[in-house]
């Protein structure tokens, strides 16, 4: 349930770590990105899906939506947490804000 908006996270161990609920907006985690393949779609080419390596280690991370990040998951699972230009972007946000609120957290001065 931390505010980790804008947050500098780059090299951190996040292994395990529970971010659910997490506002992540604009954080930074030291993604190295390296494309994992050609991909065709709609989603612009600065979200291409690229591997994610460890500068940030996120093995088994709970992310803010709940899911549990894994090593299938590419980099596009996490700028939709950061990314407000990411097409998933709002519906992320949403979905945290209704876990903060159903915890008791007061977001109106936020998003």
């Amino acid at each position: 349930m931390a505010d980790l908006q804008n947050a500098n996270l780059d090299g951190t161990k996040l292994q395990n770590a529970n971010l659910y609920g997490a506002l992540l907006e604009g954080a930074r985690f030291g993604i190295i990105n390296i494309p994992i393949q050609s991909f065709s779609g709609d989603i612009p080419t600065e979200f291409t899906p690229t591997r994610i390596y460890p500068k940030t280690d996120w093995t088994n991370a709970t992310l803010p939506d709940g899911t549990k990040f894994t090593g299938e998951m590419d980099s596009t699972t996490i700028y939709r947490f950061t990314k407000p230009s990411h097409p998933e972007f709002e519906a992320a946000l949403a979905t945290i804000k209704t876990i903060r609120k159903s915890n008791g957290l007061d977001d109106s001065d936020n998003n």
